[in-house]
């Protein structure tokens, strides 16, 4: 019997066996694809992004007069007489273009042969290229014109399989195209391929100069804006001529045919016109990175593969855009398909040794569940691709399962909290110690309702659909008598990543509840029972006469009592700060900070101080409670007035940088140590400074720091003795 070694070495062989063969039929496909076209509507697709992204600039000797809606709305409906051609035709004469074409039939004569006279004596005075009408039967201009006419030739187009035109047709020797007769006389050295190249279009959004034939004939365009130039006239008008659908226009945006020979004439004097490579090395160029993708696939990971193929299709659409550029045309779809084909035929015959592989190793895997042992096999540098080497390295990691598995449920249950494991009907699969003493022994198999139902709930959620399908926040689970638990639940994953059940944590919070009852009763005596007193003693003392109170002790009693005062408004505010969660609301900043300095004149008018403002003529927008925020700037200017110098300079500043509004709360003062900064936003942190008016609590930096932290910003402090303060409160911006 083979060893489990010796089984992955022969898959190792049968790997390279079946990588040859899918090399062999990967390989005369994609030569199938490239020799016969069989990817050409894919190939137009991409030759159609590439002259979107590649479009060339308009020649500057090309100009259309077009036969437009202006131009009809002017001389009247459609057919015009031809005394009206032979009209423009004298103004384009005067003005001595290169060459006309005139891409208007005149297969009929007029029902008055003076007006064809005329017409063929207006194009003697210059070089007028007519077309012929190429339906099933070539019908030439009437003989008077034609003989008048510098050449004559089709304007009829090539459509490829899907409607569109991107090849310039070079027609029959009977009907020669129009462009290439115009072409042959104003470049007589230039010989015709012999197959139709493509058209590299302009940029529609920067065409052809254009005129409207009823400005030209009026004579409102200038003559250098004709002259030695190629003028082509034609029609343009919605409903009037014919439009072809292009890679730069398609859909109801479709090119005039008159546009589409300026196209044309513009390429070939221009030398545009797009070659195709020939077909040997385009087989080339579509097998070259399939060889080296079938490389990757023997030598790089398996999760690097993908990753290969997509940059190797990238770079031959690349290099297929770069040489569209250069006038050459590289259909690459065959290449990409090639690309796209091999990696399900690799990752089919791939699978299939993986499979044969890993049914070794489940062998030897359920031979340990059922308790007999066998020793692992020592990983080996046999040969093969990497998924062979990863395979053999399978039988090393068994034995890493079990203390994995160990690990994982200690970790899980010895939480201190109640945690079940549910399985997707709700039932226990597990329980931690907790969890056991809290509901029992006699847990597994039951129904999570059922089980937090047997605490006797007072208040909590609907059981019957707890845990719930989607992500929820905790909630809450209060007891008859009296515990309170929080309840949290979050998706039990299995390798697949499907949810295949929860885990349910329990939290008893009721001491947590006690202490915050405690807490909003302690709020409350410094809110009511702590006030009322004080208020009282303060209006006592105001309404007491004169001779009952000594002024001094009055005066003491007093503001002790304001003391008091604003301990209780300073504890209550800053404990508010740190327990509610700010509203979340679009608040003006610079308004904010307006009232904030209006609040605070009357204490520095009364000192002689000046807060001069800047960065407060635009609004800049932060999301929060103006209340909140209103009192943070309030304490910082308050400080500033109360320890400044009076007659000094308050400066408040805000401005806007990189989504954060920064304020800066600058003051004359006597500044702080080192020691000092470091505690000066703790709580009950007062300093003594003699020339402060009054003495503060040591509340409102404590207060300014946390209803900042809570809006997501941050306050900062540059200072040093006897050279004054700048508080620097930082937020992002709405």
């Amino acid at each position: 019997m083979r060893s489990p070694r010796q089984a992955l070495r022969s898959v190792s062989r049968r790997v390279l066996i079946e990588w040859a063969a899918v090399a062999a039929v990967s390989t005369v496909l994609v030569a199938v694809l490239a020799g016969f076209s069989l990817t050409a509507r894919a190939d137009n697709l991409i030759h159609d992004v590439a002259a979107r992204l590649l479009p060339r600039a308009a020649g500057a000797e090309i100009v259309v007069v077009a036969i437009d809606d202006a131009s009809l709305a002017q001389l009247g409906a459609w057919p015009w007489p031809r005394d009206r051609h032979a009209a423009l035709l004298r103004r384009l004469a005067e003005a001595r273009p290169r060459a006309v074409l005139y891409d208007v039939l005149f297969t009929e004569p007029a029902a008055d042969p003076a007006q064809d006279a005329g017409l063929a004596r207006a194009m003697r005075g210059a070089r007028v290229y007519l077309p012929v009408l190429a339906d099933r039967t070539l019908v030439p201009p009437i003989p008077t014109l034609a003989a008048k006419a510098a050449g004559v030739g089709a304007v009829d187009v090539h459509l490829d399989e899907d409607g569109l035109v991107r090849r310039a047709a070079f027609g029959t020797v009977a009907a020669e195209p129009l462009a290439w007769a115009l072409y042959g006389d104003l470049a007589p050295a230039a010989v015709a391929p012999g197959s139709p190249p493509l058209i590299r279009f302009a940029d529609p959004k920067a065409s052809y100069a254009t005129a409207s034939f009823a400005s030209v004939l009026a004579g409102e365009v200038p003559d250098a804006f004709i002259k030695d130039r190629i003028v082509l006239v034609g029609a343009t008008a919605a409903g009037l001529g014919e439009r072809f659908p292009t890679p730069l226009s398609g859909g109801a945006a479709n090119m005039p045919g008159v546009e589409l020979q300026a196209n044309i004439i513009d390429n070939l004097l221009g030398g545009h016109m797009v070659r195709d490579v020939p077909r040997a090395l385009v087989i080339a160029a579509c097998i070259l990175p399939l060889w080296l993708l079938l490389a990757a696939f023997l030598l790089a990971p398996p999760r690097w593969t993908l990753v290969v193929g997509a940059g190797l299709a990238a770079l031959l659409l690349c290099v297929s855009m770069v040489l569209y550029g250069l006038g050459f045309w590289l259909p690459p779809a065959a290449g990409v398909a090639g690309l796209a084909l091999v990696f399900p035929l690799w990752g089919w015959r791939r699978l299939a040794a993986t499979s044969d592989g890993l049914a070794l190793e489940l062998t030897r895997l359920r031979a340990r569940l059922a308790g007999s042992e066998e020793a692992p096999v020592a990983s080996s540098q046999a040969g093969g691709d990497v998924l062979a080497r990863q395979m053999e390295d399978i039988s090393l990691a068994i034995e890493q399962v079990d203390d994995l598995r160990r690990f994982a449920a200690d970790a899980l249950f010895s939480l201190p909290d109640a945690t079940l494991v549910l399985d997707p009907n709700r039932r226990v699969l597990a329980a931690n110690g907790a969890a056991r003493a809290l509901f029992g022994e006699a847990v597994h198999g039951r129904s999570a309702s059922a089980l937090i139902g047997s605490l006797s709930p007072k208040r909590g959620p609907d059981l019957d659909v707890w845990p719930p399908q989607d992500a929820a926040p905790p909630v809450e689970l209060v007891l008859t008598d009296g515990r309170a638990f929080e309840m949290q639940s979050v998706w039990r994953l299995d390798e697949a990543g499907a949810p295949a059940g929860w885990i349910v944590r329990l939290a008893d919070v009721t001491l947590l509840k006690s202490a915050l009852r405690q807490r909003e009763q302690a709020l409350q005596l410094l809110t009511h029972d702590m006030r009322s007193p004080q208020t009282s003693i303060l209006a006592l003392l105001q309404s007491a006469p004169e001779a009952s109170v000594e002024a001094s002790l009055g005066g003491r009693i007093a503001a002790y009592a304001r003391r008091t005062l604003a301990l209780a408004d300073g504890f209550v505010r800053l404990a508010r700060a740190e327990d509610a969660t700010p509203r979340r609301q679009k608040v003006d900043l610079s308004d904010v900070l307006m009232e904030a300095a209006d609040e605070l004149w009357p204490q520095s008018r009364q000192r002689g101080m000046t807060i001069e403002q800047a960065g407060l003529d635009e609004p800049r927008f932060v999301r929060g409670d103006r209340e909140i925020l209103t009192r943070v700037f309030v304490n910082l200017l308050s400080n500033a007035v109360k320890y400044g110098p009076e007659h000094s300079i308050i400066r408040l500043t805000a401005s806007s940088k990189d989504g954060v509004v920064e304020v800066e709360v600058a003051d004359e003062g006597p500044g702080f140590t080192a020691e000092e900064q470091a505690r000066l936003f703790g709580a009950f942190s007062a300093f003594e400074r003699p020339q402060a008016q009054t003495d503060g609590v040591g509340l409102g930096l404590a207060f300014v720091q946390t209803a900042v932290t809570r809006h997501g910003g941050q306050v900062a402090l540059c200072s040093a003795p006897g050279v004054g303060a700048v508080f620097a409160v930082s937020l992002p911006a709405a």
